[in-house]
């Protein structure tokens, strides 16, 4: 692959370790000046509720930059903040709320920068590396994550909250300088360019992302995929796979950091495969598809009725795996027929829909837990994800049929010319 996609993936990989330290450094600043699990809580909320709000705003800018100069954008605009941010961690003069809205300006940016990362993939690659690319590019973003929560945490109780901000910004500086040696293909400069010149209204720019959803019955489908996903997946939160641990395994609460933990394994693990057997799976990607959500579906019933905690760990390792599968395969059936401009709308709008559906679904989750059997939530969402495997036969058919009609369309047109 280019090495200008090498860049981008260098780039993100510094930055999104970068935002993961920096947090890591925040919580125990908040918890040793306030001692206040609330307070400590409002940092992911407001990163979650920034990245959802952004959504709504990320359609308007996109139409009036180039992606890398939006990257190169965001990512300056990370610097300033959280320049701020740490002088005044220094300085000692720590207002709470000047923390919080720092970290609501920074989310804001970081919230734009993944879906123009994913849109600007297929600038940097032919389109027959594309799932390498897409696998590489997720497993950098999970292997990044699950190293710096652990370690992060090390390094914060070992040299201090200072050292961590001081790296976090080397990390920010490093991937700007990746961002800026990006060179993006000429001719897709040029398309770009030529798309700027139509001058899209207000309504043309928030709507753009939701009109090439609505109007594609692939996305159509790949949107409810998201939304089955988004009420199934509140299991895996905090508060609820506490409880299923406590209750269901009968064993220490550090156990749901071990099955998170698993899971993410499992989840780098599949994306090291995809890499390794892409040029296999190119061309089945709706079949992978159907078999990955139909896995994930399977393993998840198994892991709500099993009370076995090495079983349960083990199970979970496996989770991993197809679940990448399936966001891989989404992304890439997305980008070979999607334009290179659009592709930040309809990740934007998507990523949207998901965070709506999330965020009201652990609040109905949380009631649920308190009014049933937490085993019986796992149970019933797994049933859920069966849906999913519905839709992804479902797909996988319409593109046999039209494949089978195209073939039939093209042998006739070949006898047509014979005579």
């Amino acid at each position: 692959m280019d090495r200008n996609f090498w860049r981008l993936f260098l780039s993100q990989a510094a930055a999104n370790i970068g935002d993961v330290l920096y947090i890591v450094a925040l919580i125990t600043v908040i918890y040793e000046l306030y001692q206040s699990v609330f307070l400590l809580s409002l940092l992911p909320f407001i990163i979650t509720i920034c990245k959802f709000s952004c959504g709504m705003l990320s359609p308007i800018i996109l139409d009036r930059f180039k992606l890398k100069g939006l990257l190169f954008s965001t990512q300056l605009i990370k610097i300033g903040l959280f320049l701020v941010l740490t002088i005044l961690l220094f300085s000692n003069h720590i207002e709470l709320w000047w923390i919080l809205l720092l970290v609501a300006g920074i989310s804001i940016a970081d919230g734009i920068q993944q879906p123009v990362t994913f849109a600007l993939i297929p600038s940097l690659v032919k389109e027959k590396y594309l799932l390498k690319a897409n696998s590489a590019t997720s497993v950098s973003f999970q292997t990044s994550d699950l190293l710096t929560w652990s370690l992060g945490a090390i390094l914060v109780t070992v040299m201090g909250y200072e050292y961590s901000l001081i790296i976090t910004m080397a990390l920010y500086l490093m991937s700007l300088m990746l961002v800026a040696m990006i060179r993006v293909n000429v001719v897709n400069e040029e398309k770009e360019e030529s798309a700027k010149e139509h001058l899209f209204t207000l309504k043309d720019s928030l709507t753009e992302g939701w009109v090439l959803i609505l109007s594609n019955p692939l996305l159509k489908k790949f949107l409810w995929m998201d939304v089955v996903k988004g009420i199934s997946y509140t299991v895996w939160v905090a508060a609820v796979l506490y409880v299923f641990v406590d209750e269901v395994l009968n064993v220490s609460q550090e156990w749901w950091g071990y099955i998170n933990t698993a899971r993410i394994l499992g989840s780098l693990l599949g994306g090291f495969i995809i890499y390794k057997f892409a040029d296999r799976m190119n061309g089945r990607l709706k079949d992978f598809l159907f078999y990955a959500s139909l896995s994930v579906a399977v393993i998840s019933l198994c892991f709500g009725f099993n009370t076995v905690p090495l079983l349960a760990l083990g199970l979970v390792f496996l989770l991993g795996f197809p679940e990448q599968m399936d966001d891989i395969i989404q992304t890439t059936m997305i980008q070979e027929r999607i334009k290179e401009k659009q592709l930040a709308k309809v990740y934007t709008a998507q990523s949207m829909v998901y965070y709506f559906v999330f965020a009201f679904a652990v609040l109905g989750a949380g009631i649920l837990v308190d009014l049933l059997n937490v085993q019986l939530i796992f149970i019933l969402a797994s049933l859920l994800l069966f849906i999913n495997s519905i839709i992804a036969w479902g797909i996988k058919r319409k593109i046999n049929t039209d494949n089978s009609s195209n073939k039939k369309e093209l042998d006739i047109l070949s006898e047509t010319i014979k005579e």
